[in-house]
């Protein structure tokens, strides 16, 4: 599972291109490079219900060909695809092999470009090949839709449309993909079920990724010196994920209402800001502590449940900070008046 991780984490900082002319900086998504490219990169999927918890972490390599700006061909192949299922009271149950081969063609139907900015918007067509193992030992006492979703490949041949949208300006980029899944019919003669996918991302890339590679070599640092005494400072939600999910988005809006104030509005005390910062970083720890480890922040999250191996109801500490923080602001803009002005 480390491993995989690990992959998770320079997928997330390195994308390199072979003999690649770049069109423009490179943005994600809807492909920007003519002639061939190789993507490197990591996916993680976790879903829960029922008590239980499946991880899947997929580390994979993409060729990417692209003859005009207007098109892309791909050939995913995922190297390394490591499943994980967790029950309340029973041990962790895992398998890891190759993944099943994806074949891809996208088309770019909508591109501008300004000054230092641009959008896309593309549609893209695939069929998933039944190349991955299927004949890992798993408990025969396990429901037969998890013994499937735990081996590495499907055994079916399924096909996928995805529809991507996104915007970059300066170093912000954001995305919204939408996609449907159609799996027929795999080994053994079991359908894991059509899925349909909702996307939303916002990045500032350099930010991320210093923030990441700092919580990593932080929680590094504890294990050193302390082991994993108290899980390395882990964030694990105390009751249900719904709970969790609102008590993250609870406290990382009113953290980033605050920021906003102190730090954006001409009419604040400036001197008083880390003031106010600090103070209401206490407050969050103080009330929403017991309940989520009060994150507000993934960095924060994803190093120590890197380190420690700790993956429960990781997700919450993504999606949670990150509504928040855009609730918070946006309600402070839309209570400023008069608006700051432009020297």
């Amino acid at each position: 599972m480390m491993r995989i991780a690990w992959g998770l984490l320079l997928g997330l900082l390195l994308v390199r291109s072979a003999s690649a002319n770049p069109i423009r900086a490179n943005t994600p998504g809807t492909g920007v490079f003519q002639s061939s490219g190789l993507l490197v990169g990591a996916v993680a999927d976790q879903k829960t219900g029922g008590g239980t918890d499946l991880l899947r972490l997929s580390s994979f390599v993409e060729l990417r060909y692209t003859p005009d700006t207007h098109w892309v061909f791909g050939i995913r192949v995922p190297y390394l695809v490591e499943s994980q299922v967790q029950r309340e009271g029973l041990p962790s149950l895992t398998a890891s092999g190759l993944g099943d081969l994806a074949l891809s063609v996208k088309h770019r139907f909508y591109r501008w470009v300004g000054p230092w900015a641009d959008r896309h918007a593309a549609v893209e067509v695939g069929l998933k090949l039944p190349s991955g193992a299927t004949d890992r030992p798993v408990d025969p006492a396990l429901p037969v839709s998890l013994r499937n979703r735990l081996q590495p490949g499907t055994g079916s041949t399924d096909a996928f449309v995805d529809v991507v949208y996104q915007q970059a300006r300066h170093r912000f980029v954001a995305a919204a993909h939408c996609g449907y899944r159609y799996n027929t019919e795999g080994d053994g003669g079991y359908r894991q079920g059509n899925e349909a996918q909702l996307n939303l991302s916002a990045t500032v890339p350099a930010y991320l990724g210093g923030q990441i590679l700092g919580a990593v070599a932080g929680a590094w640092a504890l294990r050193g010196s302390f082991g994993l005494e108290g899980a390395l400072g882990a964030t694990l939600p105390s009751g249900s994920p719904a709970r969790a999910l609102g008590v993250e988005i609870l406290l990382s809006a009113v953290l980033m209402f605050v920021i906003t104030a102190v730090a954006t509005d001409t009419r604040a005390v400036g001197q008083l800001a880390a003031i106010a910062i600090g103070g209401t970083v206490a407050l969050d720890a103080l009330w929403g502590g017991p309940i989520t480890g009060a994150s507000m922040n993934p960095a924060r999250s994803f190093g120590p449940a890197l380190v420690a191996g700790l993956w429960r109801d990781h997700w919450i500490y993504w999606l949670g900070p990150l509504l928040g923080a855009t609730l918070g602001a946006a309600l402070y803009q839309g209570l400023r008046w008069p608006p700051p002005r432009k020297d």
